[in-house]
């Protein structure tokens, strides 16, 4: 199995993340918000691909 993407996805979902904290300041907050949900669906899947790939590695 290629994890390429999956490594390339969890490091910019996380990236995504950690931007959005460290600028939430600067940003509308109507904007924020939906960045926000984005950002919180990005890492929340993000981490459920990671498991799954850990769990099936050995199989």
């Amino acid at each position: 199995m290629d994890t390429t993407a999956l490594v390339i996805f969890v490091i910019v979902a996380f990236s995504f993340g950690a931007i959005l904290i460290m600028k939430r300041d600067s940003v509308e907050p109507p904007v924020r918000r939906y960045l926000a949900l984005t950002a919180l669906v990005m890492i929340v899947s993000a981490f459920i691909m990671l498991m799954y790939a850990f769990l099936t590695m050995g199989g």
